[in-house]
């Protein structure tokens, strides 16, 4: 097999991966005897970091019910399946945090499956770290980040429709050793109807394709599949096999083992998702009723404030419809509340983070959930410098690296180990507060404290200004330092030097000093954020090319987001751009 650039990166990522992770080579009998202590011997970190707040590293709880019944069912991993859902953002799509939390809690408590998969490719976005999709034909897709989606959404947040007799998608796994010999279950979460497409499915090297039948209704959401054999390469083909049938609508693919015992973890997460965005997705209730999680992880927030920076009674109330709709779905399951890690907003901190902090510590505890302080065990307000110092984030100072999310994963899968310890010492902890408490955690001392890579505070050396006239350059949503140079005639260089700028980034409301002798005439500011949308009103002389080059977007999703047939724009007209 030839392997391209971006498969060469992922195996590095994946040697790298599970290195640290080759100590969890089999489950822990849960009922021998000292298991507590074996498991603490397994809660350990590859480095430690100054600012991470490991001794904080624990979930709490306001009632011992909220955290008790997942952890009695992790006992019983050896002859029943633990289900665990991770709803969550951009950080969740990648699931290299996540990846290396089903991982290793996999290789503590046994293999149960990989959980749900999306066709991404059809739904023009990118896959996880750890599988590839590729498609044919043509397809319709709608996400949870639509504004109105125009397909009924499952627990996924993403579907899939064609009418395409050629359309298939195909799952390709790039890592051979997460696909265990017992992954041969999968479901099709797909409309069954007399209209739809029956399909093929072709596993790996078998030629003798499996047919499957969309038409009769099986009273599920799904339709189950037994593989002949687990397989690195699985694909769907739609299959047309009566006049009536004109369609496949798809809302995901389950895979898991054939046997009854271990881990199924699931990571559903969409770029750019809010608890607005979860919200939309009609078919949710239904499908997680059905799957019956025991963990179910609230791992969103940041896109409801980002833009407005305002974590106010509007987001408390989306989160609590979420958390009501959850609980009146899978009633028995334990429902585990996150927070977000600090972030920026271009040079700005977006300080709604600790507002949001304590809007889900109150959601949480007043609901009988668990809940987990990110926020604060990964450093809480301003940390976000000190993670892209240690090159563990990304210059947007919202995503991390591929290092970072690992790092991440670390912290969430021994925030619950250390919890587990806790309740399995212990007959009952009632009531347990990070803050009030001195938890029993691992903290890795004996590890020599990584250093910084890189300054975020680095500076560019300020330049005396030229004899042009000094202006006062307010920036516009959409503007970039390339665009003013332009505009003014200037040097990117020579307005950083101006203004001390460490780097590229400039944010909407800035005051920029800029020396030219170019009078520019300030155009009417036309762009507003209202709702977490940003909108557009359209001005004499505006074209879609202009404006979406002014967003950073496509004229394609102009149109789609406002179900625009043609060109045409009329003066006063307001464009819903994100």
């Amino acid at each position: 097999m030839r392997l391209n650039a971006h498969n060469c990166v992922i195996a590095i990522i994946t040697i790298i991966l599970f290195s640290t992770t080759l100590v969890f080579a089999r489950p822990i009998p849960t009922d021998s005897a000292g298991f507590a202590e074996q498991l603490l011997k397994k809660i350990h970190y590859a480095k430690r970091y100054g600012f991470i707040h490991y001794d904080q590293n624990h979930l709490e709880w306001q009632s011992y019910q909220a955290i008790a019944p997942f952890f009695e069912k992790l006992k019983q991993t050896q002859s029943r399946k633990v289900n665990i859902l991770h709803i969550g953002d951009s950080h969740v799509q990648y699931d290299l945090q996540c990846g290396q939390m089903r991982n290793r809690l996999q290789e503590l408590f046994g293999y149960g499956g990989r959980g749900f998969m999306s066709p991404y490719s059809a739904a023009r976005t990118h896959a996880t770290y750890d599988y590839v999709v590729t498609h044919r034909g043509k397809w319709q897709a709608a996400k949870n980040t639509h504004y109105k989606p125009s397909l009924p959404l499952g627990v996924t947040g993403i579907t899939v429709k064609t009418s395409d007799v050629f359309a298939s998608f195909k799952f390709k796994f790039l890592i051979s050793k997460e696909v265990q010999k017992s992954f041969r279950k999968v479901k099709i979460y797909a409309k069954q109807s007399a209209e739809s497409f029956d399909l093929k499915i072709k596993a790996g090297d078998f030629t003798e394709p499996i047919l499957v039948d969309l038409n009769t209704p099986t009273g599920k959401p799904y339709v189950e599949v037994l593989l002949p054999a687990a397989s690195q390469q699985i694909e769907f083909i739609v299959h047309k096999t009566a006049p009536e049938q004109k369609y496949f609508e798809c809302y995901g693919i389950y895979v898991e083992s054939d046997e009854d015992s271990g881990i199924v973890y699931s990571s559903v997460g969409i770029n750019g998702a809010a608890l607005s965005s979860i919200l939309k997705q009609s078919l949710l209730s239904e499908q997680v009723k059905d799957l019956s999680p025991d963990l179910i992880v609230v791992d969103l927030g940041v896109n409801d404030f980002y833009m407005n920076n305002t974590a106010d009674a509007t987001t408390e109330s989306r989160l609590r419809r979420l958390v009501q709709r959850l609980k009146e779905a899978a009633p028995k399951a334990v429902i585990l509340i996150t927070n977000v890690q600090d972030v920026y907003y271009y040079r700005r901190n977006i300080t709604a983070c600790v507002k949001y902090a304590e809007l889900t510590r109150k959601v949480a505890l007043e609901n009988n959930c668990a809940y987990y302080d990110y926020f604060a065990v990964s450093g809480g307000k301003y940390a976000m410098q000190k993670w892209y110092s240690y090159g563990l984030a990304k210059s947007d100072k919202i995503h991390l690296t591929n290092k970072g999310y690992r790092v991440k994963g670390e912290l969430y899968l021994n925030a619950l180990l250390n919890s587990f310890y806790t309740l399995m010492t212990h007959t009952a902890v009632d009531n347990f507060i990070v803050q009030k408490e001195k938890p029993k955690v691992v903290i890795p001392t004996n590890l020599p404290e990584e250093k910084a890579t890189k300054s975020y505070y680095k500076t560019v050396a300020y330049k005396a200004p030229t004899t042009a006239k000094k202006q006062i350059h307010t920036v516009r949503y959409g503007e970039s330092l390339g665009y003013l140079s332009l505009l003014y005639g200037v040097k990117i260089k020579d307005i950083q030097s101006w203004n001390k700028l460490p780097n590229y980034f400039i944010y909407p409301n800035q005051k920029l000093v800029i020396h030219s002798n170019k009078q520019i005439k300030k155009p009417a500011n036309n762009t507003t954020v209202k709702g977490g949308r940003v909108i557009h009103r359209v001005v004499s002389g505006d074209t879609l090319w202009a404006i979406s080059r002014k967003y950073g977007v496509t004229v394609a999703h102009i149109k789609k987001m406002n179900g625009m047939q043609s060109d045409k724009l009329s003066i006063g007209k307001k464009l819903v751009i994100k």
